[in-house]
């Protein structure tokens, strides 16, 4: 009989089977062991990332209530406040990756995540809210403006023909000399000579500041059907006086910027209307100003 083949014994080191595979794919991909927690460190970047996002929702919260309690400047702040939202955004972005490659030697998941969501969440909406002011801004700046520094120049010059190519065809029609004179006159006696109008960040700063006013006093009144009142500020040699323009809305869906009534707030808070008893007297009730006749 043949001799007994001997019995070879496994060597306990080695894997078997379908294990071989997986202990080899283990081998390739392993990372060095996990250091101690002690011996980890923190992400500097990941924890920049959640006080950025802390500071930017915090900074948001304060010039919302700054402005309520009486300072609408403070509002401003939120035009650039987006900037910090989106930097610690990105900043909780490349922690986590960073954190993820380390194999334990970093830590600070939980702050870049911080960081990551509260950033893009402020950021979000902060840009929608200065979106929305310098779409305002602009199309006061482009449209609105333009049209009333035409308007007010040729009327402090006592140009009736330049003043009425600026109004809409019922305000044109309404408006008399005499009543133009006396509008050019009042406007001259109160800036000075009349250099045109613009419309600034600080223009919207002053409409809020003024309509704050009117609510304080409790006799704000409703506004006219159709009367949108758009601030601009009339400039003269010896002062910058806030305006309200109405503007024609028919003309306006023509493409057209056609002045309907003007009405300007007085330093003495009353309100000098291009137009006697025409929309801008609305707004003037709803500010709560008293007309000057």
């Amino acid at each position: 009989l043949p001799a007994p083949i001997p019995h070879r014994q496994s060597d306990p080191g080695r894997p078997r089977g379908r294990g071989f595979l997986s202990a080899t794919l283990r081998a390739v991909t392993e990372i060095e062991p996990t250091p101690n927690a002690s011996a980890a460190r923190l992400s500097g970047t990941a924890a920049l990332s959640a006080v950025l996002a802390m500071v930017s929702l915090a900074a948001c919260v304060t010039a919302a209530a700054a402005a309520l309690l009486g300072f609408p400047a403070a509002l401003a702040a939120i035009v650039v406040l987006p900037v910090l939202g989106l930097t610690a955004a990105v900043l909780g972005f490349t922690s986590l990756s960073i954190v993820r490659r380390s194999g334990g030697r970093v830590i600070g998941r939980v702050p870049a995540l911080i960081g990551l969501f509260l950033g893009l969440t402020s950021a979000i909406i902060q840009g929608a809210f200065a979106l929305s002011v310098l779409r305002v801004y602009f199309d006061l700046r482009n449209a609105a403006a333009p049209a009333v520094s035409r308007m007010v120049y040729a009327a402090d010059r006592g140009d009736l023909s330049g003043l009425r190519a600026t109004l809409s065809e019922k305000a044109s029609a309404d408006l008399t000399d005499a009543r133009a004179a006396e509008f050019g006159a009042a406007l001259r006696r109160e800036a000075g000579t009349i250099a045109g109008a613009e419309v600034r960040l600080g223009t919207l700063i002053r409409t809020f500041e003024a309509g704050r006013r009117a609510a304080r006093s409790g006799s704000v009144q409703p506004l006219a059907e159709g009367v949108l009142p758009k601030p601009v500020e009339i400039v003269g040699d010896r002062a910058t006086l806030l305006a309200y323009v109405i503007v024609d809305q028919d003309a306006l869906k023509k493409e057209q910027v056609k002045v309907a009534d003007l009405l300007v707030v007085l330093p003495d808070g009353r309100g000098l209307t291009l137009m006697n008893d025409g929309p801008a007297s609305s707004a003037a009730e709803s500010l709560n100003l008293k007309i000057e006749r």
